[in-house]
């Protein structure tokens, strides 16, 4: 399998989010990953593997389940991930799946913040690092911006394109 996979598990937990930008920033043992949209709950960070458990759980809930998970595979020497409105946001700290802490955050902003380094034993492979072109062919209908490393992945009018052929027409509807 594709071990970069695990970052298109973010993309959709930011898509069921609402959010209208996603970015990706890797660096050499370590990557950052930043979306807008409804910022996660407080309940969520404190369970992000909850919904694994629940017939009935939520989209993004799930998710962010599978991106956390993807993430403590990679063995990071420490995941951050931060989210909640400005004045009441959280920082889920993470350095295996039995090595967890929430607490209050004082970050400014409203993304949600996923900070994952230490990846030195990946330093040669990078499999946290999808490719911006891997990006563009599997989200290009994506109904955000996509963002890798400062520069749009999907062109404007591509993205506009493959929204509007994967929207249903106004005149078929009902």
């Amino acid at each position: 399998g594709d071990p970069a996979f695990g970052l298109f598990f973010w993309i959709r937990c930011a898509v069921a989010s609402g959010a209208t930008r996603f970015e990706s920033a890797p660096g050499l043992a370590s990557f950052t990953l930043r979306f807008d949209g409804a910022p996660l709950k407080r309940e969520e960070l404190r369970d992000p593997y909850g919904a694994l458990f629940e017939a009935d759980a939520p989209r993004r809930r799930r998710y962010l389940a599978y991106g956390m998970l993807w993430v403590m595979r990679l063995a990071p020497g420490e995941a951050t991930l931060v989210s909640g409105p400005s004045g009441g946001r959280f920082k889920l700290t993470a350095r295996d799946l039995a090595t967890e802490t929430l607490a209050p955050d004082d970050e400014a902003g409203q993304d949600t913040v996923l900070r994952v380094s230490g990846l030195w034993r990946h330093l040669g492979s990078r499999t946290w690092s999808a490719s911006a072109a891997k990006m563009a062919e599997r989200c290009a209908a994506a109904p955000l911006r996509l963002i890798r490393g400062g520069m749009d992945v999907l062109p404007t009018a591509r993205r506009a394109s493959a929204l509007a052929f994967a929207l249903p027409s106004p005149a078929a509807a009902p």
